[in-house]
């Protein structure tokens, strides 16, 4: 490679985003930055409370509204190390993050699985806790995806991809589909 291979990494909860970032890391000399983190780092660093789900997607939305709806995916881009040749920014919850990205040269990766399939996995990695039904995991992505109330716009994000990659299969599968993109884009 020439120059840097850039991708943007979208995706419900549990779709395998992280696995997808985490395998090219291993396999390639691939660096990745997560919105998620550059907010966890950020909550941390002001001192703004603890890390669940519902306090990050307040500071989320606060910051936002102050730095702009593009901030995570700017703070994020900026702490890519240049001498990887594949760059990795996953965790996009704005349209105005992707097109931040995609003004930067990113090509943006879709990673999809079927709800069932999502909350299965996030069942057995301790995502979510055994006390939450189905129903209730359906609703709190529902919330996500069409909520008026919130700067995310998760619903337009999802369909800015350039590139889709299923993953309700086997493991094998979806790394035969990352290496397929890879060798798509190398």
């Amino acid at each position: 490679m020439t120059s840097h291979l850039k991708l943007g990494v979208i995706g419900l909860f549990s779709s395998g985003k992280d696995y997808f970032s985490d395998y090219l890391t291993a396999h390639y000399p691939a660096d990745h930055i997560s919105t998620s983190q550059a907010l966890r780092d950020y909550t941390q660093s002001h001192g703004l409370g603890n890390l669940d789900r519902d306090n990050l997607a307040i500071i989320a939305n606060q910051t936002r509204k102050q730095e702009g709806n593009d901030y995570f995916a700017r703070v994020a881009y900026g702490l890519l190390d240049p001498k990887k040749e594949i760059w990795l920014v996953s965790g996009m919850r704005t349209i105005e993050e992707i097109d931040y990205l995609k003004a930067q040269g990113f090509k943006i990766v879709l990673i999809n699985a079927k709800p069932e399939v999502r909350y299965q996995r996030a069942l057995r990695r301790g995502k979510v806790g055994e006390d939450i039904s189905f129903s209730y995991f359906k609703e709190q992505e529902d919330t996500e995806l069409y909520s008026r109330l919130s700067t995310f716009s998760l619903a337009r994000v999802l369909e800015s991809y350039d590139y889709c990659i299923d993953n309700n299969g086997e493991l094998e599968q979806f790394e035969k589909s990352i290496e397929a993109l890879i060798g798509r884009l190398d």
